[in-house]
């Protein structure tokens, strides 16, 4: 009885929601040696970021950014994904690098040259990218490097897997977003908070189970289900 005690117990722990920390991942505007050109710094929840210092602490990551390109994206999928853009226009399949690491830490103790892949996507001389998310699916954001009118300034391309964003084809099929940028901004990020949550059962199957449970001690105790038995007195 005591382990059955303890599966009810175990049971009924409140379900728990686990938010990951927010990254803000900061790029200078000049190239810079390996291991000052970006820095992390983390939030805890998303208020933490609206409330924070001018200066929170942070940390550099040991990558080195080739004066040839830009960070573009920062998502999580499991894994860290980092992306960088070409600063020119360039082929398809070479203007769209990614780096991943299994870690946080490991992005932060990157080595200044991280082995990666380019994806094969082509981005058009007048479109940026601006975001990398993942909510179940990869999401990549372009925006227009001219001013442009309200649903054809932000576009956005969805990939069902990791593996079908690097083997894009050049002009994937995509949406533009209904958004419209002012000329004196632009967008420079897109995320998607991510949550994990344990799986608990409902109530009602915590009370059948817990029936469940006192049938089968009542049944033990009296022998229903094999050969009667009488408890001495």
């Amino acid at each position: 009885m005591r382990l059955a005690l303890f599966a009810i117990f175990a049971l009924v722990l409140p379900q728990v929601s686990v938010a990951w920390p927010l990254r803000l991942l900061l790029e200078p505007n000049s190239d810079a040696p390996a291991g000052s050109e970006v820095f992390a710094t983390s939030f805890a929840t998303f208020d933490d970021f609206l409330n924070s210092p001018s200066g929170p602490p942070g940390s550099f990551s040991g990558i080195g950014i080739s004066q040839n390109f830009d960070v573009v994206g920062f998502a999580y999928d499991g894994m860290y994904r980092l992306l960088l853009e070409t600063n020119t226009d360039s082929a398809a399949g070479s203007e769209v690098f990614v780096a991943s690491f299994a870690t946080f830490d490991d992005f932060l103790n990157s080595p200044p040259a991280p082995p990666g892949s380019f994806s094969g996507i082509g981005i058009s001389q007048n479109f940026d990218v601006v975001g990398f998310a993942y909510d179940g699916m990869y999401r990549l954001l372009l925006e227009t490097n001219i001013d442009s009118a309200a649903g054809s300034e932000v576009f956005a391309v969805s990939y069902a897997t990791f593996d079908d964003f690097l083997n894009s084809p050049s002009g994937p099929p995509g949406s533009f977003s209904g958004i419209g940028i002012s000329q004196n901004f632009d967008v420079v990020g897109f995320a998607n908070e991510f949550q994990v949550a344990n799986t608990v059962p409902e109530p009602s199957v915590l009370n059948l189970l817990g029936l469940v449970l006192a049938g089968f001690c009542f049944m033990r105790r009296w022998g229903i289900g094999g050969h009667y038995r009488l408890s001495p007195r």
